[in-house]
């Protein structure tokens, strides 16, 4: 599988508006201009391997979540994510999740998709 530049830049995105992080704030973090990161953001330009972890770092990201649709064993990396969404939660709000989780997989399970 290819590395999908536009997914990669729309992770990034997302995990920087996660953190709160202005393009500008980002951008003077990574020593880059805003409009590289946007270009970056927009799937219109790479990054280098060192960049790449610089950010992923600064993000609080983990490499195969931003790269989550490039990867050919993507179920792992969806696992790592759902482990990091459940181990923020308290017990009422897993026990919530693991009921919407099984609601969904029946709905899932009776259609046809």
């Amino acid at each position: 599988m290819e590395l999908d530049n536009i997914r990669l830049g729309k992770r990034i995105k997302a995990a920087r508006k996660r953190r709160g992080l202005s393009q500008l704030a980002l951008s003077e973090t990574l020593d880059c201009t805003p409009n590289h990161l946007s270009y970056i953001e927009n799937g219109n330009r790479s990054l280098s391997l060192a960049k790449f972890v610089q950010l992923a770092n600064v993000l609080g990201a983990s490499a195969d979540e931003l790269l989550m649709d490039s990867l050919d064993n993507t179920a792992e990396a969806m696992d790592h994510k759902y482990s990091s969404i459940m181990a923020g939660c308290s017990e009422c709000e897993k026990r919530i999740l693991l009921s919407i989780i099984f609601a969904v997989k029946e709905v899932m399970e009776g259609s046809q998709f």
